[in-house]
């Protein structure tokens, strides 16, 4: 009889593992099938950019232009400076 006894807590120890199981199973297929929508959704607005040129229009001048100039203009500076 005591084997009977703690057969049945060990049944019901096991249900509830399984139902944990279940329940963990199914929440990560379902976090899978968003990331997998998800993903899918960034690849169509990255094949869309692509399409349209994504790219901006340049406004100003480009950072190394302005160096370099305000290097010519600093050594033109040290030279004529009396």
């Amino acid at each position: 009889m005591a084997a009977a006894a703690g057969a049945a807590p060990a049944r019901a120890s096991f249900a509830l593992r399984q139902a944990q199981a279940e329940l963990t199973i199914s929440r990560l297929t379902e976090e899978r099938s968003l990331q997998n929508r998800e993903r899918d959704a960034l690849k169509r607005d990255l094949e869309m950019l692509r399409k349209t040129g994504g790219r901006a229009i340049q406004v100003g001048f480009p950072f190394l232009y302005v160096c370099a100039v305000a290097l010519v203009a600093l050594a033109v500076g040290y030279i004529i400076h009396p």
